[in-house]
């Protein structure tokens, strides 16, 4: 469950999934990021951090050059979770809706 609320949590900023996308596409230093979402190298670095504690990218030191990419089976891993939380929540609200549609209808009829 802190893995599903950790993953949930990192793709809560705009930013970090704008280098979510970038990452998906080919892996990417520290700059090139960066310099595409046009955010200073600091804020970059504390999302990858928020990013790398999630598990949703990776890094990967070529030289003096870390190269951080979109670890995949974990975004995969992240989906399934949140497809189930979806089918979960959508169960729920029909039944919340189902409950309430009886509820009006109990009262609609102690009115008349």
């Amino acid at each position: 469950m802190a893995d599903l609320v950790s993953f949930h949590k990192a793709l809560a900023s705009r930013s970090r999934l704008r280098m979510l996308s970038l990452l998906a596409n080919r892996p990417l230093c520290v700059n090139a990021l960066a310099r595409s979402p046009g955010i200073s190298q600091p804020a970059v670095s504390q999302y990858l951090n928020v990013l790398k504690g999630a598990r949703l990218v990776v890094g990967e030191r070529t030289g003096r050059m870390v190269h951080y990419r979109l670890d995949s089976k974990q975004a995969k891993l992240g989906e399934a979770f949140t497809a189930l939380l979806l089918g979960q929540t959508r169960r729920a609200i029909h039944t919340c809706r189902k409950a309430a549609g009886v509820a009006a209808r109990g009262r609609a009829g102690q009115l008349e």
